[in-house]
């Protein structure tokens, strides 16, 4: 028996027709079910959440930061360190250019406590009390020295030793007056030989002479 022969050419109107209810029927489908889905799926999958989630492995922990990261605690280490070298470097070159600064200053005090007519021995320890001690001498950052007595300060350390110079606390350093002048010797008591009386000891020797007041004074005061 020969086959059946099949119609060719346009599908009928029925077959065309089931076609177009099966596009629209998909259409609908797309549109409804992800609504559908996103409301009744997660009521349908909760009870079973519980044990799904216990079965997950827990998230390992972040590995180190290796590579340039790893290093940020050694390089603020490095700059804090680099830091205070500097400062310490900086400061002590502030220091050493201070002591080159009062080292001058105390020089220039010395020769000009020699030019007020300051005793030999007493120069260099009337130039101690005056700069250490009580702080007369002012050195500025420049270099520059002032000579601070009581509220006057005089621009320069030869005007103010000559006004210290004027005071009660300068006449231990100074030679007594007429003391050395020529043609003149000391006059009043002091240069009469005191006589001594019958019976009475002699006077001391040289080695064991009264201290002189002025080495007296500054062995007191530690110089």
């Amino acid at each position: 028996m020969p086959d059946p022969v099949l119609p060719t050419g346009a599908p009928d109107a029925a077959t065309a027709a089931a076609a177009a209810e099966d596009a629209r029927f998909t259409e609908l489908l797309g549109r409804v079910l992800p609504g559908v889905l996103g409301r009744v799926l997660p009521k349908a999958l909760e009870p079973h959440l519980p044990r799904a989630e216990a079965k997950v492995e827990p998230a390992k922990a972040a590995p180190p930061v290796t590579g340039a990261g790893a290093g940020g605690d050694d390089v603020t280490r490095q700059i804090e360190e680099l830091r205070t070298a500097l400062n310490k470097e900086r400061d002590g070159r502030a220091a050493e250019r201070r002591t080159q600064r009062e080292q001058a200053a105390f020089g220039d005090l010395r020769a000009e406590l020699v030019k007020a007519g300051v005793r030999p021995e007493g120069v260099d320890a009337a130039a101690k009390l005056l700069f250490h001690a009580d702080k007369h001498v002012k050195v500025a950052p420049d270099g520059a020295a002032t000579f601070q007595l009581g509220d006057q300060e005089y621009p320069s350390l030869a005007e103010g030793v000559q006004a210290w110079r004027k005071t009660p606390a300068a006449a231990l350093f100074l030679p007594a007056p007429g003391y050395g002048a020529p043609g003149k010797r000391p006059q009043g008591p002091a240069a009469r030989a005191p006589q001594r009386p019958m019976g009475a000891p002699p006077p001391p020797t040289a080695g064991a002479q009264r201290e002189d007041p002025l080495a007296k004074t500054m062995r007191e005061l530690g110089f």
